[in-house]
């Protein structure tokens, strides 16, 4: 017999732990078919509860909520003892559940033990899941899952994660605890909104995945309930004048500052290249039709730029004689590299995953080097703002919509998948039509 807690006196069918979980004996509202009526235990913890059917019994009567514990069947049920007795060992399977589930548990993960559907282990589904991604050229993807699957861990401490414990409170509880966390880059702040919207959307497509591989049912999957969330934040960008005093600064040919800035106009010259794609530029990119062709490597979407003046001198500073066209464009990236051999996006993504591993590595390393000197160059054209690589993007997009172009044609240039995405991207850039109009409320 269990003993009874001081709870369980004051409320007979209620049998409460010090974690705030409840486990009450209750009956069906109404009768089945053949007019008998449910027994059920219901678990409940935060107000959220959830039921697990015991066995039918013959009439109401029968059911005595306000008993002492471990008399819920009256004995005018001649098997009161037997019935009692499993009703206590139900209750007891219960706690013995809640006690082996590690970190976060809940009602429904509760349930789930009891039911045996925990037998299923997540980290090792997400684990395998971000290999499929490093072993089949997505290795940006599979960065991704990693750095999930890491703060994942640092949240549920324990070496095991069964599916049955991920419920709407522990994606909940996994998105508080993201909340917290400190962002490595500026420790003064937290992890920013945005990238724990990211590690959420990575969670919901594991989850997704789990349903299509049948690991859990759709109706268990606790995203029906939940969205992730992202911020609308506000993107740095230069004006037209600001471009304009960082064309017009005097640096050393072939110096360090001189190059950065190349990079980054050229960016610019070209409707904000990302700088991962503008690193791995090729000359076999530059059509005769003096044009910029090329894939870009976030959204596997195929751009084409008319190469402009400005932009063609840029090219015209890194052209030399017996060039190939399988030769990077600018000095950033050593031609005998083992990633060299891939001339476009296709092959990049056909190379082994070591490979592409270090391509990505060194690409990315690159990217931080030319933002070193981006600012050193800002401070020159007394610009009094932080500056990046993915700024010349965000400065072409404003400037187009400052001159008026179609949407239509900025979300080609950008190469957005939808026009949807460049009107968000474009309403960051909106405060200075706000102005206006807030002045001519005003006159």
């Amino acid at each position: 017999m269990i003993m009874e807690t001081k709870e369980a006196q004051k409320s007979p069918s209620k049998i409460r732990n010090n974690d705030n979980v409840t486990y009450n004996i209750e009956l069906a509202g109404r009768p089945n078919a053949d007019k008998t009526y449910n027994l059920y235990l219901r678990i409940t913890q935060n107000r959220k509860h959830r039921k697990k059917k015991l066995f039918a019994i013959e009439s109401k009567q029968e059911f005595n909520k306000k008993a002492a514990f471990g008399k819920w069947i009256r004995t005018t049920n001649p098997e009161a003892p037997r019935l009692n007795e499993d009703i206590e060992t139900a209750i007891k399977e219960a706690k013995a559940a809640k006690n082996e589930i590690k970190g976060t548990s809940s009602s429904t993960a509760i349930i789930r033990k009891i039911k045996g559907t925990d037998t299923k282990e997540f980290f090792q589904f997400a684990i395998d899941r971000a290999g499929f991604f490093y072993n089949t050229g997505g290795y940006r993807n599979y960065k991704k899952y990693n750095n999930f699957i890491n703060r994942l861990k640092e949240y549920h401490t324990s070496e095991t994660l069964n599916f049955s414990e991920i419920d709407y409170e522990f994606i909940k509880g996994f998105e508080a605890f993201l909340n917290k966390k400190k962002n490595v880059r500026k420790p003064k702040f937290n992890i920013h909104k945005n990238t724990i919207a990211g590690h959420m959307k990575i969670f919901r497509a594991i989850l997704k995945q789990a349903e299509i591989s049948k690991f859990i049912k759709p109706a268990d999957n606790p995203f029906l309930s939940y969205k992730p969330e992202e911020k609308h934040t506000s993107k740095e960008k230069l004006t037209a004048k600001e471009i304009e005093a960082i064309e017009g600064l005097k640096l050393s040919q072939n110096s360090i500052l001189w190059h950065c800035r190349n990079y980054f106009l050229f960016s610019f010259y070209c409707a904000g290249i990302r700088a991962g794609d503008l690193i791995l530029l090729k000359w076999n990119n530059i059509t005769k039709e003096e044009r910029l062709d090329y894939t870009i490597g976030k959204t596997s979407c195929s751009r084409s730029i008319k190469l402009l003046p400005k932009a063609k001198k840029i090219l015209n500073y890194y052209k030399h004689e017996g060039q190939k066209p399988n030769e990077y464009i600018f000095p950033l990236l050593n031609n005998t590299e083992s990633f060299s051999i891939a001339n476009n996006n296709e092959e990049r993504d056909s190379l082994p995953a070591n490979i592409q591993q270090k391509m990505y590595d060194t690409v990315n390393a690159k990217n931080s080097y030319i933002n070193k000197y981006l600012n050193e160059i800002a401070q020159l054209a007394e610009i009094k703002k932080h500056i990046s690589f993915h700024i010349s993007r965000h400065s072409f997009a404003d400037i187009a919509r400052k001159k008026n172009a179609n949407v239509y044609d900025i979300s080609k240039l950008l190469g957005h998948s939808s026009i949807k995405i460049t009107e968000a991207y474009l309403k960051n850039f909106d405060s200075e039509s706000m102005d206006k109009t807030m002045e001519g409320i005003m006159k």
